[in-house]
C-alpha cells in the first residue's frame, strides 16, 4: 500500500468516526428530549391521580442515571478522576512528594512499584 493510498485510508477511517460520533450525538440529543417527555407526561399523571406520593422521581432518576451512562459513553461528561484525584494512578506518588520532599530514593522507589 502506497503513502498515499494509506492516507486515504486514514482519512476515510477519520471521516466514519467523526460521522458515527455525530450520529451518537444526536441520538444523546433525541433520547434527553425523549426522557423529558415522558417524565412531563409521569408528572401530569401523577396531578391527576391526586398527588400522592410523587412517583415521578424514580422515572426522572432512571433517565438521568441512562443520560450519564450515554453522555460518559460519549466522553462528553468529564472524568470522574476530576472530582475525584485519588482515582488517578498518580496521586499516591503525588501525595507522597507533597509531604516528604526530602525522601527521593523512597518516592523513586514507589513510583517503580505504581507502574507495574
Amino acid at each position: 500500500m502506497s503513502l498515499k493510498n494509506n492516507t486515504e485510508h486514514d482519512e476515510k477511517s477519520h471521516h466514519h468516526t467523526v460521522y458515527q460520533y455525530v450520529r451518537n450525538m444526536r441520538q444523546l440529543y433525541m433520547n434527553l428530549v425523549i426522557y423529558g417527555s415522558v417524565f412531563l407526561v409521569s408528572v401530569i399523571v401523577w396531578l391527576s391521580l391526586g398527588m400522592g406520593t410523587f412517583w415521578p422521581i424514580w422515572v426522572l432518576f432512571a433517565f438521568v442515571m441512562a443520560a450519564i451512562a450515554q453522555g460518559a459513553s460519549l466522553a462528553q461528561l468529564p472524568p470522574l478522576e476530576e472530582f475525584l484525584p485519588f482515582l488517578k494512578k498518580e496521586w499516591e506518588a503525588e501525595q507522597i512528594k507533597k509531604l516528604s520532599p526530602s525522601n527521593e530514593p523512597a518516592i523513586s522507589g514507589f513510583e517503580s512499584e505504581t507502574k507495574e
